[in-house]
């Protein structure tokens, strides 16, 4: 039952960006993919142009003649999809949704039915499917399933060009919320350069040569500036000519900072006192 072929017949519940660009890379593969649902006109065009596959706006209807399923639908929208599913699904086919936040729970309307479910969430941040055609290669997936899953789950995160990161039931929730500290509020912070006045431009190369560092070094040894140098003086200034707006954020990520600073031994602990007691003024 958990031996993975190389000519899988896979099915896209949910064509978006995630959904098609997996079934780009599970075609590259030298699966084939059978059809695919969408709820708009426009994916379902993309899809078509990327996976050359029948379409449909019935999640039902899509599914019919596949060994395996992916649902790439939003976290909350999973169960829903799951129960309109539930009438073709049949025993023994796989389904492997792409949400972050949940394992497999939400699919257990279909596991009772004799369906093998898994969780396979992308770790990779996917604006279009020709970005994710290149970037999901060499990308973690946070993978959940049961223990005799799990070869089957690696070698098909393996065939897109991924890596498995597996994931407890339970650590599911705390997983997705690391991923959107990774993610989305790194583009926070370019927003927050931007609310001092200035342009973001001239800060990415900054910002992508200390992601180099953290890859290379770990954040501890990568940390640099003025809390990991207890320069008291230079955050006392930061924080009087910084908009109010953003000054907030710049006390809470000074402070994190501390606490990076002060367990990799980058910082006395007289400075780090006195750091602690500006950002708290």
């Amino acid at each position: 039952m958990n031996e993975y072929s190389s000519d899988i017949k896979f099915a896209v519940v949910g064509a978006g960006r995630v959904g098609v660009t997996l079934g780009v890379l599970l075609k590259r593969a030298g699966h084939k993919v059978v059809g695919c649902s969408a709820r708009s006109a426009s994916s379902l065009e993309r899809a078509a142009r990327w996976l050359g596959c029948p379409g449909t706006t019935a999640p039902a209807h899509a599914v019919d003649g596949a060994d395996a399923v992916i649902v790439s639908v939003p976290d909350d929208a999973l169960e829903a999809v799951a129960a309109k599913l539930k009438s073709t699904i049949k025993a023994g086919t796989y389904v492997i949704h792409t949400a972050g936040s949940f394992g497999v729970a939400p699919l257990s309307l279909l596991a009772d039915l004799g369906a093998i479910t898994l969780a396979a969430h992308p770790l990779q941040s996917i604006p279009d499917v020709e970005a994710g055609v290149a970037r999901v290669p060499g990308s973690w997936f946070g993978v959940t399933c049961s223990d005799d899953l799990k070869t089957w789950a690696g070698s098909f995160v393996e065939s897109m060009g991924g890596r498995p990161l597996w994931i407890a039931e339970g650590d599911r929730t705390l997983y997705h919320a690391a991923a959107v500290i990774a993610s989305n509020y790194l583009v926070v912070l370019a927003a927050l350069v931007q609310e001092t006045g200035l342009e973001v431009g001239p800060y990415i190369p900054l910002m992508q040569g200390t992601l180099s560092n953290v890859s290379a070094m770990g954040p501890a040894i990568a940390l640099t500036g003025p809390v990991a140098r207890g320069d008291v003086g230079t955050v006392s200034r930061h924080l009087a000519a910084l908009p109010e707006d953003v000054r907030p954020a710049y006390r809470v990520l000074a402070s994190a900072a501390l606490r990076t600073a002060l367990a990799g031994g980058r910082i006395e602990k007289n400075a780090a006192a006195a750091i602690e007691k500006i950002l708290e003024t």
